[in-house]
């Protein structure tokens, strides 16, 4: 559910006509205390601008490409490429944390199984 949601709002941000004004906009409408405004800002600006590096076509540009069916599916699978990338990571953290949590488990045991 989580990725759902990560990978609906990354769309959203890149889709939009004007990622900018899209982003802001749509921080503005969660409203969330100053300091993680500003993270989530962070966070947004570094998305587009991963995206503009990575010669993406946002809004209505074309970018290398001659038209702009080619640019969406570009940025498409741009999208699915980086929320893959972010599932990837979340799946190994929650294995490296389970096998973290295993060991404690483990040596408790034996702690007090002495």
């Amino acid at each position: 559910m989580d990725s759902d949601f990560k990978r609906e709002e990354i769309s959203d941000i890149l889709n939009a006509k004007e990622p900018e004004k899209f982003s802001r906009a749509y921080l503005k409408s969660l409203n969330f205390k100053e300091e993680n405004e500003s993270r989530m800002r962070i966070r947004f600006r570094v998305l587009i601008d991963k995206a503009y590096a990575a010669n993406i076509p946002l809004g209505e540009e074309l970018g290398p490409y001659s038209s702009p069916e080619d640019a969406y599916l570009a940025r498409q699978r741009y999208i699915a490429g980086y929320t893959k990338k972010g599932e990837t990571i979340a799946i190994l953290n929650k294995f490296l944390l389970m096998i973290l949590l295993a060991m404690l488990s483990v040596a408790i045991v034996l702690l007090f199984s002495v």
